[in-house]
């Protein structure tokens, strides 16, 4: 399984200006972690992908997960993480707060499919240094 991080706002003014290159890093470094895929192979099958796509609207107030949608042709199961607009947005550090977020869903999602990683809380500031040190800082 391979994970990839991608985002769509489908509204007008509420969106997260993260550049996907953050999306690459937390995506490439939890690859990494990814120990045992748990019951995700069983689920949908050993050559499957996962996607995860990044949203918020303007009545989102609590993070949560929605999926999956499964693509067979393309090997692919997409969830969606609905981030809340306004707690990031109003946070005293946007990237740090979205990252949070997002890792947070992941690990969400992870738990729904018993997929075990390596992911603490060092792991998480490590991927916080490198996005930090490779983007300046997002504006909101």
């Amino acid at each position: 399984m391979n994970i990839t991080i991608s985002s769509i706002f489908p509204e007008a003014g509420y969106n997260f200006n993260i550049s996907y290159k953050i999306h690459e890093i937390i995506a490439s470094e939890i690859n990494e972690a990814l120990t045992d895929l748990g019951t995700f192979d069983l689920t949908f099958g050993k050559d499957f992908d996962l996607g995860i796509i990044v949203s918020t609207k303007r009545k989102v107030n609590d993070l949560y997960v929605q999926g999956p949608a499964i693509f067979k042709r393309e090997k692919i199961v997409d969830f969606t993480i609905w981030i809340p607009f306004r707690e990031v947005k109003n946070s005293s550090s946007y990237t740090n707060s979205y990252i949070d977020y997002l890792i947070k869903g992941i690990l969400e999602l992870f738990e729904r499919y018993d997929i075990d990683t390596t992911i603490d809380k060092d792991f998480i500031d490590r991927i916080k240094l490198k996005c930090n040190i490779t983007m300046p800082p997002a504006r909101a």
